[in-house]
């Protein structure tokens, strides 16, 4: 099949691998009884019901697999504007078919016959079996000179995509680029937010008892008792596993239910996870998960398995409980209960939070001298010195990291083009910091890579450039084709059908 147009056009592909598959009717989606048997129009040519219909079939199937499965709601379908996204791909399929056609791209008759001939869901032992053929299209409500029109869109389709595929860069446009990015330093890069400093500010007892005991800071201190209430306070929380059976057609409760507590009954805290890896129906919990929920909070879980999980103790199993998702056998592994700290128990720490922050001169002087140790660790290559600094203050320190000018970036730490050029261009620079209102931000070059490895790396990666190359340029010219092709379109779509 072609990589990007494909044997069959979307709709065709998703017409047989889901339709076929699962009745339209599956989805939950309805109301074409009293419409007429297009969907829409653009520049004259419709977009049928069948088109739409199969292609939003595909596209809401898609999404079940994503949500585990189930079907989604009338408000999901609205909420992720599935049946909007569907026009918009088809009005755009219906641009690129008449391009072809007015470029005189499409297809003869013997072409159409020779893809259908061809196309392996109308074989039988490798050849044509023109019963088969009739059989699916009217599973599908499909007729075959309908059909033979899709066909023909598809073959215009693919036509003007291989003009796409033709679009190629330079060799030399590309050898430029790779010896640009291939030009690389091995660095030590520090970062650190000015702001995070301000613990490091250091405040006296008396200062806080002081800042306290004036009636004037009052309102000071509740304001940013209340905005510290996070790293004060702390909700009750579980870390638990659980396994869970599912409800399923043609299962009975009853079923469910028994099977649920026959797995109960081999369950101990040491056994938990290598079961529930097996037997759980969640796909998040499977294999080597062994049903690992993580730490989580009230309001998390549904009602019935949070009233049960926040009842329990730490190594306790509980029994089957029934919940809209069908029966889960919960283990609570570790348990916390909530912690809720009174004004006059932390109102010291928030004094002092307060001073700290308030005392911008003093915040300034610590920033100026951590720089100073950190320039002066670079300059003479003390890692050990800058480990330290790490370790003390969170500063964050990357050794011996690779950058270059074409991603700015070492590890984590970004800096402005203009600043690199300076490393590359002038040889002789070997340290940069780049000193901004939020954050401070340091390089200091270890070494170049030599000229004979960038062009050993450019020639390695040569071939595979230029086809990444290729097909970005193909991309853009695509989109912004069908951008052009849609300013100069009358799209017609009906909205009943949305």
């Amino acid at each position: 099949m072609n990589k990007i147009s494909s044997k069959i056009s979307y709709v065709i592909i998703t017409f047989f691998l889901g339709a076929i598959i699962l009745s339209f009717a599956l989805t939950g989606f309805t109301g074409f009884n009293s419409i007429g048997d297009s969907v829409g129009n653009v520049n004259g040519t419709p977009i049928s019901i069948n088109e739409y219909r199969n292609t939003l079939n595909a596209e809401l199937k898609r999404f079940s697999q994503m949500f585990g499965g189930k079907d989604l709601s009338n408000q999901q379908i609205r909420q992720f504007r599935i049946k909007e996204g569907v026009i918009n791909r088809l009005v755009q399929q219906k641009l690129i078919q008449n391009l072809a056609k007015d470029m005189k791209l499409d297809s003869g008759l013997d072409e159409i016959k020779a893809e259908i001939k061809n196309t392996p869901y109308f074989l039988t032992d490798k050849k044509f079996d023109v019963r088969k053929y009739k059989a699916v299209l009217a599973q599908n409500k499909y007729s075959p000179s309908k059909y033979e029109v899709l066909v023909q869109n598809d073959i215009a389709t693919r036509k003007i995509t291989e003009l796409f595929e033709t679009t190629s860069v330079s060799n030399g446009y590309v050898k430029d680029l790779l010896r640009f990015q291939k030009t690389e330093a091995k660095v030590n890069a520090v970062e650190f937010e000015k702001e995070s400093m301000t613990k490091y500010v250091k405040v006296t007892s008396s200062e806080v008892n002081t800042f306290i005991a004036d009636a004037k800071n009052k309102p000071i201190l509740d304001s940013l008792f209340k905005s510290m209430g996070k790293e004060f306070n702390k909700e009750a929380r579980v870390k638990g596993r659980h396994i869970l059976l599912k409800t399923a057609t043609g299962v009975t409760e009853a079923d469910l239910l028994k099977k649920a507590n026959k797995i109960r009954k081999k369950l101990t805290s040491r056994n938990f996870a290598r079961i529930a890896g097996k037997e759980t129906q969640d796909p998040s919990g499977k294999g080597k998960k062994g049903g690992d929920l993580g730490w989580f909070t009230k309001g998390r879980m549904v009602p019935e398995f949070e009233q049960e999980a926040f009842s329990m103790k730490a190594g306790q199993i509980s029994k089957p409980v029934k919940t809209s998702f069908g029966y889960h056998i919960i283990y609570v592994e570790k348990s916390e209960k909530a912690v809720i700290k009174t004004f006059d128990q932390v109102k010291k720490k928030v004094a002092k939070r307060h001073l700290q922050k308030s005392n911008r001169k003093a915040l300034n002087s610590f920033v100026d001298n951590l720089k100073s140790q950190i320039t002066s660790a670079l300059k003479s290559n003390k890692v050990s010195k800058l480990k330290s600094l790490k370790k003390k203050y969170g500063i964050n320190f990357l050794q011996a990291s690779t950058i270059n000018q074409y991603d700015q970036k070492a590890g984590s730490i970004s800096f402005p083009e203009e600043k690199l050029a300076k490393i590359f261009n002038d040889k002789e620079t070997k340290l940069i910091e780049e000193d901004g209102p939020i954050k401070v931000s340091f390089l200091s070059v270890i070494s170049f890579t030599s000229k004979e490895d960038i062009m050993k790396a450019v020639e390695k990666d040569i071939k595979e450039s230029t086809i990444q190359a290729s097909s970005v340029l193909t991309g853009q010219f695509q989109g912004d084709l069908i951008k052009f092709l849609q300013t100069d379109s009358k799209v017609v779509t009906y909205p009943k059908m949305l």
